[in-house]
């Protein structure tokens, strides 16, 4: 593409200029420029130079002193690559080149492995460490910069940054020119590169270095005499094209990410690959892949009236602002490229991308080749025909049954196997005795923690002089033992393959289908170990550990400890852990690796979930839940490839509603979305549905509206605010205040931002915000149990106003404004709707106000929500006094949520078996499985399981022990005994999970799906014996 030229603006700057002797810093338009782009970065001088190669240079002169010495920097790196040798002419330095593993950015362990830093006089000594960013388009993220700095200043050792594009970093949400630039001695940034200037750089720094590097520059001969002339031009270039923060608030580069990522998205619809992802506005066409030359790239887009040279394409402003006219063009160029070569133009079936299976090899991450986005590369478990193949041919009522089997024999045996099948496959008995032959028991990678060393120490229960209550708690607190799980490292062969993501310590699972550590379960389920004291402390710590593990490794916590998780986070609630942790326990050691563990996690929310939006010609940026993906997701395969390829949709009342044309785009959206819901934790809601009313009324596949990744959520952006907030606190408490007022002030501005953007004065509520509606999500279709309050706002006779527990997370988390949280009047106005559905339901808080089948709607409670909700309610400050009538209120709502949970939670139990020392069971029971705790409950009554979704309702469970017995502590005596009316047995929707009780017909909380069991017992023996390979 053409570079960008300078606009009027810039020319009519230059023909205003101070035209003065920049050698003698008499000019005026320079020092201007310099004192501004030092202001920016947070340095304290600037000098202007021809290029960026040149602040290259001048940059490790002055950093460096005397040979010998050395530079370390990146493989493709611009230093190395288009600099003509001028480190080792200019500077007499070795470059030290590193390899990034990761194809993006240097880590600090390749850097630590690299660097010489000890005194053997035989290695030139690492004096200078220069980076760069944007590499190749791609980003460093802010909090791996940040890990590198750290260690480099300990050990002495200067930091040079390569910011030619840094403009763009900022500009796509990663972080400040500031905050980068505060992790280097000396920038480099580029006025041409991007922003438009006809030529120029700058370079910033200390004083003294600044000053000596005009001295070589004056050497070099880059000494200017009318300076001005380039420096004005350089000026309106920052102001117009970046913007006048440090956030390129109101500049246009991040409409240019916006062109390159639709550029990009253009190609791979098409069938072709990309060499890098579009993290920027740079796109990387692979020519190769696709069989074009770049000189027959360049004559194909000569014909439509590009300019190109070579499958990098650099979508600057300037394109931004043509792009009615340059992206038809490209879509054209790339057809012309792809049938001139006979690829196929739409969607690449993934068997015309491998021919088979065997090209694979196993890689953890996020994979992309050519159009096809997957969680990780493994030909088994995330991406490729064998999983299609089997998931599609459904040996399994659940699909997470298959990509939980490990393997019995390494994968290349495993995959010749496979290419052995019949096709097409069915599931048949040859399907049947392969999977036998060659996969292990789902979950045998996790094994039960010996119940002989776990204890529990739980000092609260002293305080509870209601028997039957602290029964209970003893009885949920009993449970743990049976959910306390450890990494079977030996349960496969070394070359065996797994989807399991090894876990170094013991860890709690949720129970039922969940056989592995899950993320935002394990935040509800600390509160339950901490306060169950004993062992269940260290397992707490060793829940945050094995998190830090994963962020060390992954740069954030995949939904769960699988494989198949790797493309997609969950509501990332680390940070308070850490604080729940310390507040429980008093330890602070958890800091020293936990403050770098979470601003690095925080890191890839902004990196990868952040959105800009401008509402009132101001420009607001936020985030929200939007994953690479575009496959079905492995453990619900079947059911996402069933939606997204639109077959005939068949209804719970027998009707059959014809299949509809779906487009690849539609297609691709789908399963970004359905991923990208995953994520959330609110799988699935009509909360996130274009139309609700066809999941409510059962007309079509009710998520094929799902988007999720159009809107701003209440509930992440509150999380996100919390863990800002909460850093700055661990920060403080480190004694490292420069940087809390850095997160303080990232926590306050998006406290005003989700106030101005989400917050309704008219019905005193937060709601989530529609990006491309731009505009509040506040009424959706009415149902047949709508409350007044719901109706009289509304707009039509059809209509009601949305209620999600989501919208009241700020009060939770304190990203309300604090004019409401502080104000318990302002509290009690929001959570009125909450008081008026206790008073006409019996059961607790549903997700939202909109009865579905889906899982996250009414009528199913979740015990996190009745969490938060209480938690909210008890943050309230008594402002004016706790005689105050309206915090008094607040109060006792809390009480009356926390009463309700408890009803719950105990007449289930009851139904279900439960008896206690001072409780008996209830007679005729149908089935005695010893009492049961659930994942989820009913808002319709205190003697029922949740249900719908995509599995059947679980048991064991996890966040729901851990919801009452916080319950227990808070409110102690002030719990009266659970009423139970109507009390009938076994109220279980269906049967497929048993428990782990005492009663008679009571077996583990670690279970698989019925019908899968059964099979398992069948073809693998009672004891999952292994089988022998053909």
């Amino acid at each position: 593409m053409p570079a960008t030229t300078p606009t009027a603006s810039m020319l009519a700057a230059i023909a205003n200029c101070t035209l003065k002797d920049d050698v003698m810093e008499e000019d005026e338009t320079t020092a201007d420029l310099q004192a501004h782009c030092a202001q920016l970065t947070g340095k304290e001088a600037g000098l202007l130079v021809l290029s960026g190669t040149m602040g290259n240079q001048l940059a490790l002169r002055s950093l460096l002193t005397q040979p010998p010495h050395g530079v370390l920097c990146d493989d493709r790196s611009h230093i190395l690559k288009h600099e003509a040798g001028g480190v080792a002419s200019l500077s007499g330095a070795l470059l030290e080149v590193v390899k990034a593993q990761n194809g993006v950015h240097l880590t600090l362990e390749e850097i630590q492995e690299h660097a010489h830093i000890d005194e053997d006089v035989h290695i030139c000594p690492t004096r200078v460490i220069s980076l760069e960013n944007t590499l190749n388009g791609m980003l460093m993220p802010l909090a791996e910069t940040q890990r590198i700095s750290k260690w480099a200043r300990e050990h002495n050792i200067k930091m040079h940054l390569d910011g030619a594009r840094l403009w763009e970093v900022a500009a796509s949400g990663a972080g400040s020119i500031k905050e980068f630039a505060d992790c280097f001695d000396t920038v480099t940034l580029c006025f041409s590169k991007g922003l438009g200037a006809p030529i120029g750089s700058i370079l910033v720094g200390p004083k003294s270095v600044i000053k000596h590097a005009r001295w070589i520059r004056k050497m070099i001969g880059g000494g200017l005499r009318q300076a001005g002339v380039i420096a004005a031009a350089a000026r309106v270039s920052v102001d117009e094209t970046f913007g006048s923060d440090p956030d390129g608030k109101g500049g246009l580069l991040k409409k240019a990410h916006e062109v390159a990522t639709k550029v990009a998205k253009i190609w791979t619809d098409l069938g072709g690959k990309l060499t890098y992802p579009p993290h920027t506005n740079m796109v990387w066409i692979d020519l190769k892949d696709a069989g074009c030359t770049d000189a027959r790239f360049a004559e194909l887009g000569k014909e439509q009236g590009l300019q190109l040279n070579g499958g990098r394409i650099v979508c600057h402003y300037q394109i931004y602002q043509n792009a009615d006219e340059v992206i038809p063009r490209l879509e054209k160029l790339f057809k012309a490229v792809l049938e001139e070569k006979g690829k196929s133009v739409g969607a690449v079936g993934k068997e015309n991308v491998l021919a088979s299976a065997q090209n694979f090899t196993e890689i953890d991450g996020i994979f992309y080749n050519g159009s096809d986005i997957a969680p990780c590369s493994s030909p088994l478990y995330c991406y490729g025909p064998i999983l299609g193949d089997i998931q599609k041919a459904r040996p399994f009522a659940d699909s997470k049954t298959y990509v939980d089997m490990p393997t019995k024999f390494p994968v290349d045996k495993v995959l010749a196997g496979y290419d052995n099948l019949t096709r097409l496959i069915q599931n048949g008995t040859e399907l049947l005795n392969f999977l036998s032959t060659y996969f292990a028991q789902a979950g045998q990678e996790v094994i039960p923690v010996d119940p002989e060393t776990l204890f529990a120490n739980a000092t609260f229960l002293d305080e509870i002089s209601n028997t039957v209550n602290r029964e209970f708690t003893e009885t949920v607190i009993k449970l743990w033992p049976n959910l306390t799980r450890s990494f079977n490292d030996s349960a496969t062969c070394p070359e065996c393959a797994s989807s399991f993501i090894p876990i170094k310590r013991p860890f709690v699972i949720a129970g039922g289908r969940f056989r592995e550590p899950y993320y935002w379960d394990s935040y509800w389920i600390l509160h339950g170990l901490l306060r169950s004291g004993g062992s269940f402390t260290d397992i707490a710590n060793n829940q945050i550990e094995n998190f830090f593990d994963l962020v060390d490794e992954y740069g954030f916590v995949p939904n769960g400890a699988r494989k198949y998780y790797l493309n997609r986070a969950g509501p990332p609630l680390l940070a308070q852990m850490v604080r729940v942790y310390i507040e429980q326990t008093e330890n602070t050691t958890v800091l020293d690796r936990g403050i770098p563990m979470l601003q690095r996690e925080h890191a890839f929310f902004v990196n990868n979930r952040t959105v800009s939006v401008t509402v009132n010609n101001k420009m607001y940026t936020l985030n929200r839940y939007n994953v690479a993906n575009n496959q079905p997701r492995p453990e619900s395969y079947y059911e996402d490839w069933t939606q997204v390829n639109n077959a005939s949709y068949y209804a719970s009342n027998g009707s059959i509603y014809s299949a509809r044309n779906t487009s690849v785009e539609d297609k691709v959206w789908q399963y970004n979305n359905l991923a990208s819901g995953a994520e959330s934790g609110w799988d699935f809601s009509s909360r996130f549905m274009r139309n609700p009313r066809a999941a409510a009324e059962d007309t079509y596949f009710p998520l094929s509206s799902y988007s999720i990744a159009n809107l701003i959520p209440v509930d992440l952006n509150s999380i996100l605010y919390w863990n800002e907030a909460t850093i700055a606190k661990f920060l403080y408490m480190t004694g490292d205040t420069s940087e809390a007022k850095i997160w303080q002030e990232k926590a306050r501005y998006r406290s005003e931002a989700m106030y101005d953007l989400m917050w309704n004065e008219t019905l005193g509520s937060y709601f989530d915000f529609n990006i491309t509606s731009h505009a509040q999500e506040i009424f959706w279709a009415r149902d047949g149990d709508a409350l007044p309050v719901e109706t009289a706002p509304a707009e039509s006779d059809d209509t009601q106003v949305v209620f999600n527990v989501a919208q009241l997370t700020p009060f939770w988390t304190g990203a309300a404004i604090p004019s409401l949280k502080y104000n318990p009047r302002s509290v009690r106005n929001a959570f009125q709707r909450i008081s008026d559905y206790l008073d006409a339901r019996e059961g607790g808080i549903a997700p939202t106000n909109f009865r579905t089948n889906q899982q996250w709607d009414q009528p199913n409670v979740w015990p996190p929500h009745m969490h938060i909700l209480m938690e909210a309610l008890m943050r309230t400050p008594a402002t004016n006094g706790t005689d105050d009538e309206d915090w008094i209120w607040t109060q006792e709502l809390a009480l009356r949520l926390g009463q309700r949970y408890w009803d719950s939670a105990y007449c289930t139990w009851r139904a279900t078996g439960g008896s206690s020392p001072s409780v008996p069971p209830l007679d005729n029971l149908t089935r005695n499985h010893g009492g049961l705790m659930f994942e989820k409950y009913s808002d319709e009554s205190l003697n029922q399981a949740g249900g719908g979704g995509e599995y059947e309702v679980v048991v064991g469970f996890g966040w729901s022990n851990g919801v009452l017995i916080w319950v227990a502590d808070t409110f102690r005596d002030q719990l009266r005994s659970a009423l139970c009316p109507n009390l009938t047995t076994d109220p279980i929707d269906g049967d497929k999970h048993a428990t782990h009780g005492d009663g008679a017909d009571a077996v583990s909380a670690l279970e698989l799906d019925r019908f899968d069991a059964g099979w398992t017992n069948e073809h693998e023996g009672e004891d999952g014996e292994d089988g022998e390979a053909i």
